[in-house]
């Protein structure tokens, strides 16, 4: 399920990741009009596991903003034995740093309100109105202007 986008983000060379690959962060710089939702559809007949996924990203695509150049973090995680400490943070630190060298703004889907609240706190705002996912979480997503 994952290997696509951490595929496209090494390619890209935007994918970081700690030192002891204990944290991931799975960035895509995407142009303008250039959709991260560019691949074969999901056949949920043939993979049912995918079913939520395919669910997500019928409900997050319409509200991505393809008309900017932008940088897109799909997936930032970080191994449960050392959530809390900092690395996560420390990795949209450093990227967030080189975007606003590049004078680039950043997009992404708050999973979670305590992953919301730390992505708040790295100049991230509300992105319109929640997405409320049928049998799911509720998702918030997020804009950054450089700074």
């Amino acid at each position: 399920m994952f290997r696509p986008l951490v595929e496209a983000s090494a390619g890209k060379g935007a994918l970081t990741f700690s030192a002891e690959g204990d944290a991931v962060a799975v960035w895509l710089p995407l142009a303008i009009g250039e959709s991260p939702f560019t691949g074969e559809p999901i056949d949920i007949a043939e993979y049912p596991h995918l079913a939520q996924l395919a669910t997500l990203i019928e409900y997050t695509e319409p509200r991505h903003p393809i008309g900017w150049e932008h940088l897109y973090l799909p997936f930032l995680g970080v191994a449960a034995t050392v959530r809390g400490t900092g690395i996560g943070g420390g990795l949209l630190t450093d990227r967030l740093t080189k975007a606003d060298t590049e004078r680039v703004p950043a997009y992404l889907e708050a999973s979670s309100a305590r992953n919301r609240s730390l992505y708040l706190r790295h100049g991230f705002v509300d992105h319109g109105e929640p997405i409320t996912l049928p049998s799911g979480p509720r998702i918030w997503p997020m804009w950054r202007t450089p700074k």
